[in-house]
């Protein structure tokens, strides 16, 4: 797994991970509940960052559009890790011979 490139945090499920999860439901929690503590951290991040500011005008530009394209990342990695979910066995079912 890499980290994301805008928030250093990693969303995503390994394959290996995805197998463990044992179905789609579980996998897919498993996804929005490392999302959500992405987010948790970014919107911590984003707090110490705008109080570092100290009120300058461009720096709080510059910091929420940082944190908007890092909420984005988290939310497309989130989207991502899930579809992958959606996926796994990736064999094909006995009986639909078409």
């Amino acid at each position: 797994m890499t980290a994301d490139k805008v928030t250093g945090v990693d969303t995503t499920l390994s394959h290996d991970e995805k197998e463990r999860e044992g179905n789609p439901g579980e996998c897919a929690s498993k996804c929005a509940r490392k999302a959500n503590d992405a987010l948790e951290d970014e919107r911590d991040r984003h707090d110490d960052n705008l109080e570092d500011c100290r009120g300058n005008p461009a720096c709080i530009s510059a910091e929420n559009a940082r944190y908007q394209a890092a909420v984005n990342q988290i939310q497309e990695d989130r989207k991502h890790c899930i579809d992958g979910c959606h996926h796994q066995g990736g064999g094909r079912g006995r009986g639909h011979d078409h």
